[in-house]
Parts: structure tokens; sequence; C-alpha cells
């Protein structure tokens, strides 16, 4: 079995050192055989490509030790109650000779980072993913379950248009943002999921940049300044895709790096990323932001993504021509 999905980001840091908590072959609770590797940049986890020797089916299976193993299975148990088809569906979850995990259903398909790497998505596919997610978070949401870690590796397009968000509270918890108030972890996915939407966009992630002098704040930093809030003193969580430029200590709006970008995404990107409390406060309203808007279509967004079709940034060489392209 692959250890990960086609074009998928390495790890962030692979040389940090990090706790082994599983080898190939061997077999978590007496079930599940741990197959390959899968990359994440979550402290205190693994994430495994396993097979249920039950029920003869691939899983994916995270492995969670450290202070907060209690409380991410804790959160996974929540998380279980949530039912959606557009909600990663977790199967089991327990402990085994000291180690957490959490089982869930191997989804198939390529990550909205691999995509994003190769081409933007086209805005109308691009608010269609994201419109997904939030239906799917807003469902969750009711349930008083929340995701908190939203980036684009976790989103994933199946090769039928599916769209399946992976970790739901499970890595919110693991990264230490799973706090606060409802309206303000309500807020807090709301945020993600434009964040996610603008890297569809541009294929850039709005965070800090190497240079601290034209650094984009993260959702992580940004909300360290408001009492309360859910991300504060969360661990940062990388994207994947480089960062995008910043003017004033915001992200550039989107349609100055993608001029197909509509007005209305592009605005939605520029407010709630900005420096005030702007923007919707729940995935629901997100929702209503966004629609309505048409069928996911993978064999479109795999296309883009194969021709690498990159837009060129301003101030790069072929700036001001949106079919320029760019290196990686």
């Amino acid at each position: 079995m692959a250890q990960a999905r086609p074009g998928d980001p390495a790890p962030q840091d692979p040389t940090a050192a990090r706790p082994v908590l599983g080898r190939p072959g061997s077999t978590v609770a007496g079930r599940y055989r741990l197959d390959g590797t899968r990359p994440s940049d979550l402290p205190g986890a693994e994430r495994w490509s396993a097979t249920d020797q039950i029920l003869a089916r691939p899983v994916t299976v995270t492995l969670v030790t450290g202070e907060r193993s209690s409380a991410v299975l804790d959160a996974a148990r929540r998380a279980a109650l949530v039912v959606d088809p557009r909600l990663s569906r977790i199967l089991d979850v327990g402990s085994a000779d000291g180690t957490g995990y959490v089982v869930t259903t191997a989804v198939e398909g390529r990550s909205l980072a691999a995509l994003a790497a190769g081409s933007p998505l086209a805005p109308d596919q691009a608010r269609a993913v994201v419109g997904e997610v939030a239906a799917a978070l807003e469902i969750a949401r009711r349930r008083g379950v929340h995701h908190l870690a939203l980036r684009p590796e976790v989103v994933v397009v199946d090769p039928t248009g599916r769209v399946v968000l992976e970790g739901l509270a499970v890595d919110g918890e693991l990264i230490g943002a799973a706090s606060g108030g409802a309206h303000a972890m309500s807020r807090a996915d709301a945020v993600g999921l434009v964040r996610v939407l603008y890297a569809a966009l541009t294929s850039r992630w709005p965070a800090a940049t190497a240079d601290a002098t034209a650094a984009v704040r993260t959702f992580e930093e940004w909300s360290a300044e408001r009492t309360g809030n859910p991300a504060a003193g969360a661990a940062p969580l990388a994207a994947g895709l480089p960062d995008a430029p910043v003017s004033d200590g915001a992200p550039l709006p989107p349609a100055d790096l993608v001029t197909s970008v509509p007005a209305d995404l592009d605005t939605l990107c520029a407010v709630t990323l900005g420096p005030h409390d702007d923007g919707p406060h729940s995935p629901g309203e997100l929702v209503r932001e966004l629609e309505p808007w048409r069928a996911v279509r993978a064999d479109e967004i795999y296309r883009a993504a194969d021709a690498g079709r990159w837009h060129a940034l301003p101030g790069t060489a072929g700036a001001g021509a949106a079919a320029a392209t760019t290196a990686a």
C-alpha cells in the first residue's frame, strides 16, 4: 500500500527528533497492521496507512503520545458522533501498550495542498471545495465539535469529486488549539476556512514568512491577541505551499496575485484576513457567503494541477499576465 497520497507534501522538518510510535508491519490493538507512514506536521502524533485485518479494508491510524494523548482521544470520541460524508469517519479510538490510537476511514484522493502546489484552482472550483468543507463543519459546529487546525493538507478531493475533511477535533487538540468559548472556536474555523480558500485561489498560504519585516501573521498569532481565543499558544502548522506576499501586515488580496479571482471572493479574503474582526464568524456564515456553488469537478482540478499553470506574483518576471508562470 502506498505510504502517502500522490503529490502530498513531505513533512516540514524530517530531521527533527520525534519519538517512534509505530513500525511497518506491526499491529495496533491486535487488529490494525501498519503499512506505511503518512506525512504529518502534528506534534506528538504519527499517521499511518494501515489495514484492518478483521474487515480486510484500508484505514488510517493516528498514533498519539504525550501529555495531550488523553485529550486527543476524548476529542476523537466526540468527533465520532458527527456523521457526514464530507468528514473522514472515525471508526475506533483507544489505547494499546501505552500509545493512543485513532482509526479513520482511508481517504483516496489528492489533498488540496498537493493540488494547489501544481496550480491555483479555478475560482468556481475553489468556491465549491471550500463550500463543501464549510457545510460539513457547520454540521459539526452544531454538535459542539470544531476542527481548529485547518490547512490545505487535510482537505482531500477524491476522483469522483467528493470533498473529505480529515482531522476533525483531533488535529486541533494535538496542536493545543482546543480551548476557549464556542464563539471563539467557530470564528477560528471560519478564518481557517478562508485561509484555505485563499490558498486554493492563489497557491499561496497566508502565514508568517521567514522575513520578520514582511511577515503575515498566522491565524495562531492573530488569535493570540484576543482573550479566550482557542488558537492562542497553539503550535503553528505548515501548509506545504509558498507563503503569501504581504502588504501592511496582511496578505495581498488574492486578485492581486490571480486576476481571475472574482470580486466577492477577493473581498471575502481581504476583510477576513485583515487586521479587524471582520468576515464570517462561523462555518455556516461562510456557507452563506459562498453560495451557490457548482459541483466539484475532480477531473478539471486534477488536470489543472498536473499542467502546473502557476501565476506570476507582482514584482516577479511575467507579472501582470494572468497566464504567466513561475517556478515553484
